[in-house]
């Protein structure tokens, strides 16, 4: 009886295992990707425990060294590229403000990136000051405020406040957002970022007159200038970025800067208004490093087989800023691409050509470490030599639109490419991934690419409340990422690169004959 059965369960075994090797690798990838997913324990890892992850930070180098090691875990090979001269690493290890009168009440609020601190914590009443626009309010505006501004903390933002409206929860992608999406449309001004360059430098004071006045208000006592979020936010989401200055040295006299949620800006406006004494506590503890070792990017790959000199790369970055957790803007992106490439190699899947992955680091300060490796591998900015893989790289995906599902993919202009996508993406059309947009997506690590003459293509994703809520928020959080939708994008992704790698020629490349009219800063557009 036991031999009977164990000749039965042997039979069993090899029926399903006959089941399983009869499938094709397509298959085989979408079903472990949809049914045996570790694409949220990965989110998990990057958000939760390692977020936010501002790149030269503690935590950057703590998500960057995790990463790090469950690559090599699934067997992939990898390194660090160093951003070199990227600046200070910042971080916050204690923020508190609440108002104290007419009544307590605990402040939704935050620091920018690269603020100063506070000598611990401070009490001050609340000013509103009409802010000097251009060098020839600056005089009147030291006139008007100088001996009246000690101890206090300014609201900077002196607009008229816009009532808010109804925020929808989400939005995906209609199939006439697809087909709109799917047309050439005319050239429009180039609102990309630009590689190589960093935010914070560029909107670093100008002009001596505005710092004068950041002096004026460190000399006069100022505890702090508070600003509230995008007009875009609602629900206590509020957008903190860097104000001013970015990476590198900033200056002492520099009062700290804060966000706070518009609802409680919006509060402290309307007490001002009345007259009323509003007095609010602060304490905000923030750190700086010089010439941090935590300004980086991840980069493995899988090596090819038949044609290992040639690349199929993907990226997403890994910093994010100094709020929320950076779970939609962008563990998600790299849980997708980490989680695609252990597919990939617990599959045991034949790849011909090599497929290289990086999470990027300084995306959020100018796609500092994309542009920064494209220097180094593919072709020098300065002198313009193109390195030996130059002509070797069959395609760049970009991955950083949220945690949306892929709808379709960016060809960036190139006419030449669009047929090759389409018959990839064709099986997988009933997961809603079928348009190819002659577009640029832009906006993100592919212009790093794309500027160099590289072909580079950005994913089409559902905008959810990705510009409304999650985008350099506060509320960028794990609870916001869609399972079922980064499941579905994990299918998608891993089954382009093994396409892509596999295919009997490289992908073709657009030449000056073939190029399309086509609009630019899409990436920005079509999420909101």
């Amino acid at each position: 009886m036991k031999i009977a059965i164990f000749l039965v369960l042997l039979a069993l075994a090899f029926s399903i295992y006959g089941q399983e090797s009869g499938k094709t690798d397509i298959e085989r990838i979408r079903n472990a990707a949809l049914s045996d997913s570790k694409v949220m324990e990965q989110a998990f890892w990057l958000s939760d425990v390692h977020g936010p992850r501002l790149t030269g930070s503690p935590n950057f180098r703590a998500a960057g060294t995790w990463a790090e090691e469950r690559l090599r875990e699934y067997g992939v090979q990898v390194n660090e590229e160093p951003i070199n001269h990227f600046g200070d690493g910042w971080w916050c290890d204690q923020f508190e403000m609440s108002l104290l009168t007419p009544t307590f009440a605990r402040l939704s609020a935050a620091p920018v990136a690269w603020s100063n601190a506070t000598p611990g914590r401070v009490v001050g009443d609340v000013v509103r000051v009409d802010m000097p626009k251009s060098p020839n309010e600056f005089d009147s505006f030291v006139a008007r405020y100088r001996g009246k501004i000690r101890n206090t903390l300014l609201l900077v933002d002196a607009a008229k406040l816009v009532p808010f409206e109804p925020q929808l929860s989400g939005k995906r992608l209609s199939d006439n957002d697809l087909v709109e999406l799917s047309t050439v449309r005319p050239q429009a001004t180039d609102a990309n970022r630009k590689p190589g360059g960093s935010p914070g430098a560029a909107q670093r004071p100008a002009n001596n007159w505005r710092e004068l006045l950041v002096k004026f208000m460190h000399d006069e006592g100022v505890l702090a200038m508070v600003s509230p979020g995008s007009l875009l936010n609602d629900g206590g989401a509020f957008t903190v970025e860097a104000a001013g200055f970015g990476p590198g040295p900033v200056p002492p006299d520099v009062p700290p800067i804060i966000v706070m949620s518009r609802e409680h800006y919006d509060r402290l406006v309307r007490l001002a208004e009345h007259g009323i004494k509003t007095t609010v506590s602060l304490e905000s503890s923030t750190h700086f490093v010089s010439d941090t070792p935590n300004a980086f990017s991840v980069v493995g790959e899988i090596r090819g087989s038949r044609k290992p000199d040639e690349i199929v790369m993907i990226g997403a970055h890994l910093d994010s800023w100094a709020s929320g957790t950076g779970a939609t803007d962008d563990a998600a992106g790299c849980a997708i691409i980490i989680e695609a490439f252990r597919l990939l190699k617990s599959l045991g899947l034949r790849l011909d050509r090599t497929v290289r992955l990086a999470l990027w680091g300084g995306e959020e300060q100018g796609l500092r470490g994309s542009s920064a490796y494209v220097r180094k591998h593919f072709v020098d900015s300065e002198t313009g030599r193109r390195m030996p893989e130059y002509d070797k790289l069959s395609a760049y995906f970009n991955l950083d639109s949220g945690t949306g599902k892929v709808r379709g993919i960016f060809s960036g202009g190139n006419d030449a490419v669009r047929p090759a996508l389409s018959e990839m993406m064709r099986t997988l059309h009933d997961l809603g991934a079928e348009t190819v947009s002659p577009r640029i997506g832009g906006g993100s690590d592919d212009v790093s690419f794309a500027a160099a003459g590289l072909p580079a293509y950005a994913f089409i994703q559902d905008p959810l409340d990705y510009a409304s809520r999650t985008h350099h928020t506060n509320q960028d959080l794990y609870d916001r990422l869609q399972p079922e939708d980064l499941k579905q994008a994990v299918a998608v992704v891993a089954t382009l690169l093994y396409e892509t790698a596999n295919r009997g020629e490289m992908l073709p490349r657009q030449s000056a004959t073939t190029s399309t009219s086509t609009g630019v800063g899409q990436r920005e557009d079509y999420r909101r």
